[in-house]
């Protein structure tokens, strides 16, 4: 593992930083793509990964509010657990 490219280590709890700059631990350059979920401040990452994610969060958000107009109806009077 490079000094240039990671920064951070796992047990400090911190995103690793790619050689690109990206704090992104999806990168296809990081060691941990998969293996993590954990997500970089929103500000750490470049513009394309924040078009990225906001773009996940928006479909998302529009599939929990699809469910949410579900017709309850045609679950009868069955309790919804």
């Amino acid at each position: 593992m490079s000094d240039a490219a990671y920064k951070y280590t796992v047990k400090e709890g911190l995103i690793r930083e790619t050689a690109s700059g990206c704090y992104d631990a999806w990168c296809e350059q990081c060691e941990l793509h998969g293996l993590t979920r954990a997500l970089p401040p929103f500000e750490m990452c470049d513009a394309d990964t924040r078009e990225m994610w906001e773009q996940i969060a928006r479909r998302a958000l529009a599939l929990l509010l699809e469910a949410a107009r579900v017709d309850r109806s045609a679950f009868g009077s069955a309790p919804i657990y």
